[in-house]
């Protein structure tokens, strides 16, 4: 069996001067959840929990005990992190008679959701291939729910 660990970190999809200009808002009280365009306001606190309102920033993993990788989205873009995560996980599955185990914190409820839906927004397979490699075909080991 692969074990492949992983952890997933995320944002507002905002480009950096918008963030910076919502924060101001924020922080002076013309940007709120009553305000007129609250929308804006709970996109600033809750996008990065939402695969269709944030984006990956950076995915980590570790399969067994190889070192350590952490692709950056800041070094190639989102969409090419996105793409070799992919890749690395269809690669391992494919010709293997051991199952792939993908271990993580609260993994089920977030990561491998937020990372399907944002590997759909790309369009990085077909959306039945994506949910097979992705959602169905690894076993899955959420730390949180043990815990």
């Amino acid at each position: 069996m692969v074990d492949l660990f992983l952890d997933i970190e995320t944002v507002p999809d905002f480009s950096t001067d918008e963030y910076a200009a919502l924060d101001e808002r924020k922080k002076a009280g013309s940007l709120s959840r009553h305000s007129d365009d609250s929308d804006l306001y709970w996109k600033l606190e809750r996008g990065a929990l939402d695969p269709f309102q944030g984006k990956a920033i950076l995915i980590t993993y570790q399969i067994n005990n190889a070192p350590i990788i952490r692709l950056k989205e800041w070094d190639s873009g989102e969409k090419d992190i996105l793409s070799r995560f992919y890749d690395l996980i269809v690669n391992l599955h494919r010709g293997k008679d051991d199952w792939l185990r993908i271990i993580g914190q609260n993994i089920l409820h977030f990561d491998l959701n937020f990372l399907h839906g944002r590997m759909q927004y790309h369009e990085l397979d077909d959306k039945s291939r994506l949910y097979r490699n992705l959602m169905s075909r690894p076993q899955v080991i959420d730390l949180l729910q043990i815990h």
